[in-house]
């Protein structure tokens, strides 16, 4: 299963290709997020994806598919120099969440599945979340992904490793006897070993744009109380792909696309029950993210 998935994120890597561009130049540039304090970083971000959910080992066919979207506006602002980094505000101006069942009506979310309304924490220039100042940080800060860094100046060709944070966060429908069951109610963020390369770097007029490409496979693991209905753990493997773009001038990504396909595996137990069932839940989702300025 997870080489299939890892497979598929691949090819859809491949697609992506045409975010390089030709470069002029190809000196090393240094990845430091640093912006100016009092500069806010507003960015939309948007995921849409779908969901299969059936029983382990079920015959093809017999699940039911969800389709979900989600958008939101996350605003970013260095408020003071922390000594190790920049003390940030990290503010979601609006959050929606919808879904549907294949063929059926578009709903609401409800917002005890979304993230904090707001945040404030202590990063440092690789972009790493030393502290949490105030509130509670549920989203990673480049499009909800957690993305480090590389130590040094890197150029055209160059890479690193690093872990990636994504979240999982959305709600499935079970088929009983008694009919449809959306308690299913995911909520929790995995790990990823990702590569990052440098596919070009291009020098304009005002800043310098870095192109890169990351590719990764989740670390597998059980997310503990993860899932209300579930028994309280989530099994989860999968794999991600896609490309980002830097700016030198507003020392932060400014843009990306990244998909990712994650099957969790949950013991469910209906209402009333105490017997369980296991349930395999398929992701597939593309996240896109852009600064407005």
């Amino acid at each position: 299963m997870a080489r299939n998935v890892r497979r598929t994120v691949i090819a859809a890597l491949a697609a992506m290709a045409g975010w390089g561009m030709p470069a002029r130049a190809q000196a090393p540039v240094e990845m430091r997020f640093t912006p100016d304090l009092g500069v806010r970083l507003h960015s939309v971000v948007t995921t849409e994806g779908s969901a299969l959910i059936q029983e382990q080992g079920a015959p093809e066919g017999s699940g039911i598919s969800m389709q979900y979207r989600r958008r939101e506006a996350i605003t970013l602002q260095a408020v003071r120099d922390g000594g190790s980094g920049l003390v940030v505000d990290v503010t979601h101006d609006s959050v929606a969440s919808r879904g549907r069942p294949a063929g059926g009506l578009w709903q609401g979310i409800d917002s005890e599945t979304l993230p904090a309304a707001s945040a404030r924490a202590l990063l440092d220039p690789r972009l790493q979340v030393q502290s949490i100042v105030e509130g509670t940080l549920r989203t990673g800060l480049v499009g909800g992904f957690d993305i480090t860094l590389p130590v040094g100046p890197v150029g055209a060709g160059g890479q690193w490793e690093a872990e990636i944070g994504l979240p999982v966060h959305g709600r499935a429908m079970v088929r009983t006897e008694l009919g449809l069951d959306d308690r299913l109610r995911i909520d929790g963020r995995l790990r990823a070993t990702a590569t990052f390369v440098i596919d070009s770097v291009v020098p304009r007029n005002t800043d310098t744009l870095v192109y890169l490409s990351v590719s990764g496979q989740v670390t597998p693991r059980t997310m503990v109380d993860a899932a209300e209905a579930s028994n309280g753990s989530v099994r989860a493997t999968g794999a991600l792909g896609g490309s980002l773009i830097w700016s030198t001038g507003w020392k932060s990504f400014v843009s990306g696309a990244i998909r990712s396909i994650v099957v969790l595996g949950v013991r469910y137990g209906p209402p009333g029950q105490s017997n369980t069932v296991p349930i395999e839940v398929r992701l597939d989702g593309t996240t896109q993210f852009q600064l407005r300025p």
